[in-house]
């Protein structure tokens, strides 16, 4: 990267800083405030602002209760009492076409009740993040925002940006399914993979105080359906890949996908980065007008696409251990050489590449920036090896994630591959068969365990998945998960490979509604080391 160039780069949050300033962002909030341009408010009506809140728990002195139906048993609107009654000084609630009146619920749209104005929004739920956004000041505007979606690979790509990121002078923050902050190895928990639309910029706003520049964020696809991202500015939109996943909750394959579309054709991002040769984000390119602001990444040649930035991979080299590769973008190539597991993370590698190169960077800077890189934590995590057996916890929780990882582990297994595994309860049905398929094609032993049964019968999830199994007699089944990982291990040695998948770097199990602090990778290094004293 030239002088210039590199100056431009550093510039862009200050910039982005400065287009804030000019948009009067006033440092005051009033309700006046937080809902303009959705309605006018009676001068009556407002007042002062200084903290919002969608759970009536969280309400201060102070705040706006923000009442939205909830999509399980719980509706903000039954709870509007108990927020007034902790100091809330508003209440905005979604305007239902129901004519059942809640408790504290009141048929006007706009009104007083005992002093507290009350307003009620139509489609408040799809605005809750606006108004957040208007709260804290706009945070997205302010950084650098990279969204990145797809069924497999999000995490890793999130994490390495902001590994590459950091290198490059760049301080950046880590939003997604581990966590978020600015120092990945000391994450504040979230629990979901996309925090819903009012704890979003409050972390946004959190992430800037702490002087992020940029922001490499997870999007999954109940985030785009649920409109948790309203509100947050995206500077550049990565796809990684769409295969089955979430179809418990969005009904179909077809749907699915088109949600994840919706990401990059209903957000004007500055920058888009897409997998070439992922059918779905061929579909998205065909659907861009303004294809020189897309970026595509392809393992297969560059000349088979019809546009002109193309990341292209090739010579992948992938050992257990380490995965290198060539990479031409234009008329360069580089050699990219990382410390990460498995051939299919060569497309992550290039999702990161070109992103960097969508932030101005230059191909050699992304060489240095990736070098050595390693894996992320309960993503091909490698354990044991030498004289004891090697074992691999893996996050792998869907057919096509499954194939990727047994197909690797399969080229550097001496003697036996072993698999333990489960499927989630209360979530899509239709891939358990698929899975027991896939794992019964590459393993010698198959281990099927609880994953998060949550509220559904373990006996009927692994029957559904014996339902693909050729051989189901010759599958081990241990319902408790410790007791499975334990039968793995007692059965490997040296030379066999255990594939421990499906929860990657959880250190939790959901059985009933219960919450039990389990961890892959803390039983697997215990029992190793168990092993290796006996």
């Amino acid at each position: 990267m030239d002088k210039e160039s590199w100056i431009k780069q550093r510039m862009k949050p200050a910039i982005k800083q400065q287009e804030a300033i000019e948009q009067n962002i006033s440092p005051h909030h009033t309700l006046a405030d937080l809902v303009d341009t959705f309605m006018t408010l009676p001068k009556n009506l407002d007042r002062e602002i200084f903290g919002i809140a969608v759970d009536s728990r969280e309400v201060k002195p102070g705040f706006a209760f923000v009442a939205v139906p909830g999509r399980g048993k719980f509706d903000g609107r039954d709870f509007i009492q108990d927020a007034v009654a902790a100091g809330a000084v508003a209440v905005l609630s979604e305007l239902s076409s129901n004519t059942e009146i809640k408790t504290g619920y009141i048929s006007t749209g706009q009104a007083l009740q005992n002093g507290i104005p009350h307003i009620q929004v139509p489609k408040l739920n799809e605005i809750v993040g606006i108004i957040a956004d208007r709260f804290f000041r706009k945070p997205s505007v302010q950084m650098q925002m990279i969204g990145i979606t797809g069924t497999n690979g999000k995490t890793t790509v999130a994490s390495l940006l902001t590994i590459c990121l950091q290198k490059l002078q760049t301080k950046s923050a880590f939003v997604g399914t581990h966590g978020y902050g600015c120092d990945l190895d000391n994450l504040d928990v979230t629990g979901v993979t996309t925090p819903g639309a009012l704890k979003l910029q409050t972390i946004l706003d959190n992430v800037r105080g702490q002087g992020a520049e940029a922001v490499c964020m997870e999007v999954s696809s109940h985030a785009i359906d649920q409109n948790r991202i309203t509100g947050t500015r995206f500077d550049t939109l990565v796809l990684t890949n769409v295969t089955r996943d979430h179809i418990e909750y969005h009904g179909s394959e077809k749907a699915y996908k088109s949600t994840k579309a919706r990401l990059f054709l209903e957000h004007d991002a500055r920058n888009i980065v897409l997998n070439l040769d992922d059918p779905t984000g061929r579909a998205i390119l065909q659907q861009k007008k303004q294809t020189e602001r897309v970026i595509g990444y392809s393992l297969q040649s560059s000349l088979a696409h019809p546009i002109e930035n193309i990341v292209y991979g090739h010579h992948v080299q992938a050992r257990l251990g380490s995965l290198a590769m060539l990479v031409t973008y234009k008329n360069e190539t580089v050699k990219i050489q990382t410390a990460l597991v498995g051939s299919f993370n060569a497309a992550n590698i290039l999702a990161v590449i070109a992103t960097l190169l969508s932030q101005d960077f230059s191909l050699h800077e992304c060489q240095q920036a990736l070098y050595g890189a390693r894996p992320v934590n309960g993503r091909m995590e490698v354990l044991g090896g030498g004289e004891q057996p090697l074992v691999i916890v893996d996050y792998a929780h869907t057919p096509d994630a499954l194939e990727a990882v047994l197909s690797n582990l399969q080229r550097y297994c001496e003697k036996k591959l072993i698999c333990v595994f489960g499927c989630g309860g209360e979530r899509d049905r239709g891939k358990r068969s698929m899975m027991g398929k896939v794992a019964e094609k590459y393993c010698d032993q198959i281990i099927l365990t609880n994953d998060n049964p949550r509220k559904e019968s373990p006996q009927a999830i692994i029957a559904e998945v014996l339902q693909g199994i050729l051989s189901p007699w010759a599958i081990d089944v241990k319902y408790d998960r410790t007791e499975a990982i334990v039968h793995a291990m007692n059965i490997a040695t040296k030379g066999d490979v255990v594939l421990v998948a499906g929860k990657g770097q959880e250190t939790y199990q959901i059985i009933g509604d219960e919450k039990i602090s389990f961890s892959d990778k803390e039983k697997v290094e215990f029992l190793l080391k168990l092993k290796e004293g006996s």
